[in-house]
């Protein structure tokens, strides 16, 4: 699966040293897989896109996509249902 983050800065191009942790969380809260870049550049608008690939992430039911930069976290609520 990939999962794209875009990061905004409102103070336009900088280089964000704070880590961008992803996690894919199962319905029990656990983390099922997990993915940290260290840094980020962000464009003169302060925009910044980042894309993490999770293998074997299909078939994982009812999850949590976890995007957690410093003291500001965002989850989305992800159905992987498999076929029969």
């Amino acid at each position: 699966m990939l999962v794209s983050v875009k990061v905004t800065s409102q103070d336009g191009e900088r280089f964000v040293t704070i880590p961008l942790v992803v996690d894919l969380v199962g319905e029990d809260g656990e983390v099922l897989h997990s993915q940290t870049t260290d840094g980020l550049l962000t464009s003169d608008q302060g925009h910044s896109v980042q894309a993490f690939l999770f293998k074997d992430a299909t078939c994982l039911g009812d999850i949590q996509i976890r995007a957690t930069l410093g003291p500001e976290t965002h989850s989305e609520p992800v159905v992987f249902a498999c076929g029969e």
